[in-house]
């Protein structure tokens, strides 16, 4: 006869199921980080799409599942009559203690480092779009000429015009 689990050991296995989750989540947005730097150097631009259309689904996912995560720490915050803000997966560890507890702190610090991963290479792939942009700017200022305000992006995203001097287009010959 199998014995049945207690609530809280279902919302134990859940939280432990979320969170695993969102570590392979995390892994699945360092691989398109990756893909897109690659594809941000040779500026494969209709892959870049794809990629940013991917991260989007991939970002929906883990809000979804940080919305499953939060409801599972408020029942538990409920289980033990605790405000929920004061549930940490530390804190979750310490209390449920044993195999699960050990396993809830190693799924933090792996959640820990992948966050901190992705962070690093978010602000590498940052500054390549900052180097994409500047060579996209370059070569339409070669290319418009005699003056032309064009519509540019800057790194902020803001739209502006820049004039530009050279002018390939407007040359003759």
């Amino acid at each position: 006869m199998q014995k049945s689990l207690s609530p809280r050991a279902c919302l134990l296995h859940e939280l432990i199921d979320l969170l695993c989750q969102v570590q392979d989540c995390a892994q699945r947005f360092m691989d398109l980080l990756i893909r897109e730097q690659n594809r941000l150097r040779t500026l494969s631009l209709q892959e870049l799409v794809s990629i940013h259309e991917a991260k989007f689904r991939l970002l929906e996912e883990v809000r979804s599942l940080d919305e499953k995560r939060s409801a599972v720490i408020n029942q538990l915050a409920g289980e033990w009559a605790v405000p929920s803000e004061t549930l940490t997966l530390g804190e979750i560890a310490r209390r449920i203690g044993g195999h699960e507890g050990n396993l809830l702190r190693q799924l933090q610090q792996q959640l820990t480092s992948a966050v901190a991963a992705v962070r690093e290479a978010n602000s590498f792939t940052g500054m390549l779009v900052a180097c994409a942009l500047d060579f996209l700017h370059h070569g339409l200022r070669v290319c418009w000429g005699g003056g032309t305000a064009i519509p540019l992006y800057a790194h902020s995203g803001a739209l502006q015009f820049v004039r530009t001097d050279a002018g390939l287009i407007e040359r003759k010959g």
